[in-house]
């Protein structure tokens, strides 16, 4: 996996709001889902388009670090700014859960002693006790990735 994979991961539960703000069309959100689901490599002006604020803050955290443009595209940079450097609240908080149930694509988890479900949209390989992340329920990657 790429940063630019994992970026957009996190990134893309995001999209279909943005399209329903009209900050993004139908067109760019297709696009995201088939790279979503297929893996596929998005390239960094797509992502700049669709997200530009994660974007944006993403090259702030790199810089912050003392990366240069490149560097900050690491898959541990991409990983580090979503996991703690992301800064969300509310809904849109990223959350680290422990998997209770999977059925399907649907996964119940526990976030602080409170049931959450989601989605496990990118089809990952998670079991009953893993701990895993999610970004407005869906299932982002695993905790020990």
């Amino acid at each position: 996996m790429t940063g630019e994979q994992l970026f957009l991961r996190y990134a893309f539960p995001c999209a279909e709001s943005r399209v329903i703000r009209g900050k993004l069309d139908e067109a760019h959100l297709e696009k995201l889902k088939s790279l979503a689901q297929s893996g596929g490599q998005p390239n960094r002006q797509l992502l700049r388009y669709c997200f530009p604020h994660a974007f944006r803050r993403l090259r702030e955290f790199g810089k912050s670090q003392g990366l240069t443009d490149g560097a900050w595209w690491s898959l541990e940079t991409v990983r580090c700014f979503w996991r703690q450097h992301h800064g969300h609240r509310g809904e849109c908080q990223l959350r680290r859960v422990v998997v209770g149930s999977v059925e399907g694509r649907l996964v119940s988890a526990i976030f602080n002693d409170t049931q959450v479900k989601a989605i496990n949209f990118y089809n990952l390989p998670i079991r009953v006790g893993e701990e895993v992340y999610l970004h407005l329920g869906v299932v982002v990657e695993k905790a020990e990735s």
